[in-house]
């Protein structure tokens, strides 16, 4: 192994990975509807351009470094200041700069940086994914490649830091042993942590103790945490100031020294790269069955009565019909179940108005109208029943030439945006009623304008949510026959949505005039979504290879 081969691998892996995001984002852009198509293939190879991406983020990249080591350390300060000083001495200026609080700030950030960032992850180590598959794909030599990925970011990490320990020096009256022993925990932490793993490794190839470090290992952060606030307000020196912990991190080197020796490097890389190859295809699968996942949950929940006698289907949608009848009493399920919880808050509320132990007013169910959004969000039917339709029916119907006819696609949609209206429609209508029961117990806040807000906003936002889902399905159809999502442009709209109800709920605005644009953006996406769907549909609803 050589130092600069090292360095030369863990560079170039760094600008093959600069390379890979910007193809992923122009790629992401051609997948946008109306503008992608415009968009030439021949910028992949425009080589000058990602050169010229790879330097500013490399720049950018050495600028952060140093950069995010303060705010680490400002971080520990803020912390050290507000449980030392605010609630231990409870002074009235806890921001001051005194030598008892900046000890107790590079305690924190020992148990932090070097502690948790590198002796922690040491001893759980896992390999980058994208950076394991960059070393198989240009068969880098496995030593150099496992040698850059555990020791240059602990050296970057050690140059980052070193300015702002120097200038803590000189400026401040920081015990110097606490700095250094807290400077030196970088490497000798994550040494150490390397060591156990290889110790584990050579003694017990065949098992995974990770979870049982996880657990030991918060414990201890824990205790060490607690240590520290204890000796800070008993006025006591910090444990990493002592010469104790000077002799524990020099056993620390000694240790991997000796595990070095005693145990092979050859089956610790390839057991690194084993593992990192493991967690590289089951994080896969989670990653793209996250998108089909209540689909496959209602199909194992789904059990067929073989003494049910069905029906003959004569309609045009008798396809979508089997399927709604026979996943049926599973849908019922968790329809009920949703229904129950809405009820029993609804009662709550009730019961609250009439004991007296709130008030409510006019203001208060408009307020509300934020928590409706994220509610009704969380309640719809619009991702089970578009993943159950590709898991159960479109995976495979898709593949003859008259299902996928224009005719036949958006007869299929309107049904089943029809079924999740009529499982969205009666949750809203549970809602409004209980809504309406709260406010007639409240004879004060009911006004006949906001029951019809109210009403208005909750039938916008069944038709958003019921619509919304089978509006992106059926216009990206990101899907493959082995269920794996290969339009970036879905996953990043499948989560707008969430993140729009999230802010929502979070920021919680709740106006006369935030209800009725509510109701007048739902009403308008819905529609123009419609005439989107209605026009493009028969052309993007295909399985993707």
């Amino acid at each position: 192994m050589r130092i600069r081969a090292v360095f030369q691998d863990y560079f170039f892996i760094q600008k093959i990975d600069r390379a890979k995001k910007i193809n992923g984002l122009y790629y992401s852009l051609q997948k946008i509807p109306l503008l992608g198509h415009k968009l030439p293939n021949k910028l992949y190879n425009a080589l000058g351009l990602k050169e010229i991406w790879n330097a500013i983020l490399l720049g950018v990249n050495i600028l952060w470094k140093p950069i995010g080591s303060a705010l680490t350390l400002a971080v520990c300060y803020l912390a050290a200041a507000l449980i030392g000083n605010g609630l231990i001495n409870d002074v009235d200026n806890i921001f001051k700069f005194d030598s008892a609080t900046l000890n107790l700030t590079i305690a924190f950030w020992i148990i932090l940086s070097p502690m948790i960032g590198h002796g922690f992850t040491s001893l759980i180590r896992s390999l980058d994914e994208t950076s394991l598959a960059t070393m198989i794909s240009f068969q880098l030599d496995r030593l150099n490649f496992v040698c850059s990925q555990l020791y240059v970011d602990v050296i970057k990490t050690l140059l980052a830091y070193l300015p702002a320990f120097i200038l803590l020096n000189l400026l401040t009256h920081v015990s110097p042993l606490l700095l250094w022993n807290g400077y030196v925990s970088l490497i000798a932490l994550s040494l150490l942590g390397e060591s156990i793993q290889r110790w584990e490794y050579q003694r017990h190839p065949e098992k995974d103790g990770r979870i049982r470090d996880v657990l030991l290992f918060i414990a201890l952060v824990m205790a060490l945490i607690a240590l520290a606030i204890f000796q800070f307000s008993q006025q006591q020196s910090s444990i990493f100031a002592t010469p104790f912990y000077s002799v524990f991190l020099m056993l620390s080197g000694l240790f991997f020294i000796s595990t070095l020796r005693r145990t092979s490097t050859s089956n610790y890389i390839y057991r690194l790269v084993e593992t990192g190859l493991a967690d590289k295809n089951s994080q896969s699968e989670i990653t793209s069955n996250q998108y089909v996942s209540q689909g496959l949950a209602l199909q194992k929940k789904l059990t067929l009565d073989d003494k049910t006698v069905l029906e003959p289907l004569k309609s045009k949608q008798a396809v979508n019909e089997l399927l709604f009848r026979r996943y049926r009493p599973v849908l019922r399920k968790g329809f009920l179940f949703r229904l129950g919880a809405i009820a029993l808050i609804g009662i709550a509320g009730i019961v609250v108005e009439l004991l007296g132990l709130f008030a409510f007013t006019d203001q208060t169910f408009i307020s509300v109208v934020p928590f409706l959004f994220f509610g009704m969000y969380v309640t719809s039917y619009g991702k089970n029943i578009v993943q159950m339709c590709f898991v159960n029916c479109d995976i495979a119907m898709l593949y003859y030439p008259f299902y996928r006819e224009g005719r036949v696609i958006l007869a299929g949609l309107f049904y089943r945006f029809k079924q999740t209206l009529i499982y969205n429609g009666t949750i809203a209508g549970l809602t409004f009623i209980l809504l309406a029961l709260i406010m007639w117990a409240s004879t004060a806040a009911f006004s006949w304008s906001i029951l019809l807000l109210l009403a208005i906003v909750l039938l916008s936002l069944t038709l958003l949510f019921s619509f919304h889902e089978l509006f992106i399905y059926y216009l990206l159809q990101p899907f493959t026959s082995e269920m794996q999502v290969v339009n970036p442009a879905y996953k990043i709209v499948s989560g707008i949505l969430y993140w729009i109800a999230y802010m929502n709920w979070q920021i919680a605005t709740g106006t006369l005039l935030y209800a009725i644009i509510l109701a007048a953006v739902s009403l308008v996406y819905v529609g123009v979504g419609a005439v989107i769907i209605y026009r493009q549909a028969p052309k993007t609803f295909r399985i993707k290879n």
